[in-house]
């Protein structure tokens, strides 16, 4: 059966779609609203197949199965799924409505105030990334059976941050599980490609563990509040992947030695020598900054408030349903100025940037050679022949959008969502004083992490060496007073 034409005020199921919050390759993400039995109504975020990919049975299997494997985690540290259903032939599924951006926009927005977060309050949030990734990890169907399930999407882009200092993990479309009913074709690799372990790049076996080399990225960039490879080409990106090529987050912030020690040991090359599992790496980080694991969701609120009160206002503006406002939240504790001043730093002159990675849909090696077929770069900064525009530099957007950029013969199924503003609200205004990197933050919101500015990062090599010459020639001066003085 064609599916009906869906948009505002169509009717899924019991629930009313009210204006669109989301968009993404695979799906439309719409408000709806539920009647309860008082006569109130409850909010969800519906997320509907789109209608080009309703008359595809490999598209709508695998959007079922995202609903099914999902379903089956229940964690508070994961957005949960309400509801799966079919309605006029158009398949849609309801989630949990959060009330938050995600953890790449907040960084961005900490950003724009010159501002990055404290080791403890990074750490502390990816305790509960950590918490959430292991009982997805941990997460048995109905029969009591182990899914085996792995993510293989973690990113900054897909953790929210809500109101009331939730931090949950989103977006299960590409993950890996035992009974799952569509399958990666046989020598596949999915995720992006910048938080891909070096395993999935070089198609070998994937477990749990990759998705610790996702997470260990995730700490990275939040300590730092810059990408992990910089401005690297794809290319580039696959070749420090697999040949150990990475710098710890120290390098670029100032972090407890145990905590850069901890984030290295997730980017080993080897699975073996990362933490066995997402309990193991929360109880290490714990363990190396206790501080961390003794701050609440409420000081993460008042953090949150104080960072992104402005959008999250915007957005309750014209939401039709009642929202928190930071006129109506006037008792936080403590105050978001005060979080603001305890949870966060003046930010290094390393800066972030903006790129988040293309979905990688190859291995590694056939993307070496794709990367100097005719129209490609050498160094990867140029896409081939017959790749999208977006094939070098996919710009990852709110709730997880991917370009969906494939090589020739490799089709990319693409999940997840860009959140955008409903009819009649705009991006917020960024203040004056932003000069060229708030403009550009202006065309692009939510595009991942902010651009650098203009000054490079010390060079530290260069001023030891500085240090050794002069400390060498007064050597040869005093040497020279002294055999001319006897």
């Amino acid at each position: 059966m064609a599916a009906a034409a869906v948009g505002v005020g169509t009717t899924l199921g019991p629930y009313r779609l009210v204006t669109p919050i989301g968009d993404g390759g695979m799906a439309h993400v719409y408000l709806g609203l539920r009647g309860t039995p008082d006569g109130g109504e409850r909010e969800a975020a519906i997320k509907v197949i789109r209608g080009e990919h309703t008359r595809d049975p490999k598209f709508v299997e695998m959007f079922l199965d995202e609903a099914r494997i999902a379903s089956f985690v229940r964690h508070p540290n994961v957005v949960s799924i309400d509801e799966v259903g079919e309605s006029g032939g158009t398949y849609y599924m309801a989630m949990e409505f959060l009330h938050g951006v995600t953890l790449s926009r907040f960084i961005d927005l900490l950003f724009l105030r010159g501002r990055q977060l404290s080791p403890a309050a990074a750490v502390a949030i990816v305790l509960r990334v950590a918490a959430g990734l292991d009982s997805a990890h941990e997460t048995k169907d109905e029969s009591g059976r182990p899914l085996g399930l792995v993510h293989r999407d973690v990113s900054p882009a897909n953790v929210l941050f809500g109101c009331g200092g939730a931090v949950k993990l989103i977006d299960f479309g590409i993950a890996k599980a035992e009974g799952r009913i569509t399958r990666t074709l046989t020598g596949q690799a999915k995720g992006k490609l910048r938080y891909m372990a070096p395993e999935q790049m070089k198609r070998g076996d994937v477990d749990r563990r990759a998705d610790i080399w996702a997470a260990g990225i995730v700490l990275w960039e939040t300590l730092a509040s810059r990408r992990l490879y910089g401005d690297m080409g794809d290319l580039e990106v696959v070749r420090a992947a697999t040949g150990s090529a990475l710098e710890p987050p120290g390098r670029f912030a100032t972090v407890p030695f145990a905590i850069d020690e901890i984030a290295m040991r997730c980017l080993s090359v080897d699975p073996d020598a990362r933490p066995s599992s997402a309990a193991e790496l929360a109880s290490l980080l714990a363990a190396a900054l206790p501080e961390a694991a003794q701050i609440q969701d409420a000081q993460l609120n008042s953090l949150l408030w104080a960072v992104a009160g402005e959008e999250l206002d915007a957005r309750a503006a014209v939401l039709p349903i009642p929202l928190p406002t930071r006129a109506t939240l006037v008792h936080l504790e403590p105050p978001p100025p005060m979080a603001l001043a305890h949870f966060s730093v003046e930010r290094g002159s390393a800066g972030v940037l903006e790129e988040e990675g293309a979905t990688l849909m190859m291995s590694a090696e056939e993307f070496l050679e794709t990367t100097t077929a005719p129209g490609g770069s050498p160094d990867g900064s140029a896409p081939p022949s017959g790749w999208s525009p977006n094939a070098a530099r996919a710009v990852d957007e709110g709730f997880g959008f991917r370009d969906s950029t494939t090589a020739p013969g490799h089709q990319g199924l693409d999940g997840g969502f860009a959140p955008t503003f409903p009819p009649g609200m705009e991006a917020p205004a960024l203040p004056p004083s932003l000069g060229q990197a708030g403009q550009r933050m202006e065309r692009a919101p939510e595009s991942g992490f902010a651009p650098p500015p203009a000054a490079a990062p010390t060079n530290r090599a260069a001023l030891l060496l500085k240090i050794a010459l002069v400390v060498l020639l007064v050597l040869i001066a005093i040497t020279i007073g002294w055999i001319a003085g006897r």
